[in-house]
């Protein structure tokens, strides 16, 4: 309200006279990991690094890529894959080319010792 004559000022913002829809979140679809199945998610970041001959510094700077320079991210909580629904058009390839290269650098799964059977060899 204006302070001089007690009525309203006008907006910039529009009025907004639409109905509440009312949701029922147990109508809503379950979003799933696109390779494994799971239905939980956790944020994550892509991650650039500036060298020290662009950098404002000077020094070698690491940059998290999320919110807001890019959308939020979610990958996974079990298998890290990230959707490709999730990613802008943009990141797609990078994102991709990043989880190939995860990939073929995993190590091999650890073996308990306990279940471990030796072999002797004959004499």
């Amino acid at each position: 309200m204006s302070l001089i004559d007690g009525k309203p000022e006008p907006s910039n913002i529009p009025e907004l006279n639409m109905p509440q829809a009312r949701i029922n979140i147990s109508d809503a679809a379950d979003v799933v990991c696109d390779e494994c199945g799971d239905s939980r998610f956790e944020p994550v970041y892509l991650i650039k690094r500036l060298s020290p001959l662009i950098s404002p510094t000077g020094k070698e700077e690491v940059i998290p890529l999320g919110p807001p320079l890019v959308p939020p991210i979610f990958a996974c909580y079990r298998c890290g894959h990230i959707n490709e629904s999730f990613l802008h058009p943009s990141l797609r390839a990078k994102v991709k080319e990043s989880e190939n290269l995860a990939k073929a650098n995993k190590p091999a799964p650890k073996i308990q010792a306990s279940k471990l059977t030796l072999l002797k060899k004959d004499e």
